[in-house]
């Protein structure tokens, strides 16, 4: 087992332990965003001397916030026993992603924000003349949102050679299955470098994320919903947003520590 695959399956048992425990859903969603993260925050993004992020990140998929929220657990920047109360009333841990934490930039999960505000991220930092790179996750059915295309577009024109867009193409949108999955050349038109990975594969992640471009770039990584659960893999519309009972809770563990 390689570094990121232990890496990956210890926060994916602290997802599924949050989640059975709280009852709160989107596992599916995290799941198939996990190995993008990983690669990013523990092998892609830079900070400098001090500790302080050079890159930034947004997750405009926001209801893939578990996912975040685990990474940002693991690297001590939530406080010790915070993710314990992930969806509950009054906790700081929304449902979604949520700006009020340390390392989330904005609040996510009215879809079609994420990638028009690191837009305008990355465009502050080219005018600050700041080193570092924005990268921006959103979901393959957000794409349907207008004002990710607007952005795109803005982004073109502007020349911002500092930003990375991943697009987690599983496929699926909420209860329905993307009927056109999203393909290169759609983005190529806009004049983006487009590359497409598997989204569960560590070395082709790695190698796509830390290529340098000269221009806006875009990773379209095909993802499986639920990657490494049959039962969520199964019936991606079902798992959206629902929570493991006991006897799911148990056998999903099992799978995931195999």
């Amino acid at each position: 087992m390689t570094r990121h695959e232990e890496k990956v399956r210890q926060l994916k048992e602290r997802m599924l332990e949050v989640a059975y425990k709280n009852q709160r859903g989107f596992l599916a969603s995290s799941f198939s965003i996990l190995d993008i993260l990983v690669v990013l925050y523990y092998e892609v993004m830079q900070a400098d001397g001090h500790g302080t992020c050079v890159d930034e990140f947004v997750l405009s998929k926001g209801h893939a916030a578990l996912a975040l929220y685990a990474i940002l657990e693991d690297k001590h920047v939530l406080k010790n026993g915070e993710l314990e109360h992930w969806g509950k009333y009054q906790s700081q841990l929304c449902l979604m992603a949520e700006r009020k934490l340390p390392g989330v930039l904005f609040s996510t999960g009215s879809l079609g924000h994420g990638l028009p505000e690191a837009v305008g991220l990355a465009y502050a930092k080219k005018l600050r003349k700041e080193d570092g790179r924005v990268f921006v996750l959103v979901g393959d059915g957000e794409l349907d949102e207008g004002t990710n295309w607007e952005a795109i577009l803005a982004a073109s024109r502007m020349k911002l050679d500092n930003l990375v867009c991943i697009v987690d193409n599983n496929k699926s949108a909420a209860s329905a299955l993307v009927e056109k999955p999203e393909e290169a050349q759609r983005f190529e038109r806009f004049g983006l470098l487009t590359e497409c990975v598997n989204g569960h594969d560590e070395h082709a992640l790695r190698k796509a994320l830390q290529k340098k471009a000269d221009r806006v770039m875009l990773v379209i990584a095909d993802t499986i919903k639920g990657n490494g659960c049959a039962a969520m893999e199964a019936n991606p519309a079902l798992w959206h947003s629902k929570a493991p009972n006991e006897q799911e809770y148990i056998s999903m563990l099992e799978e995931v520590r195999r």
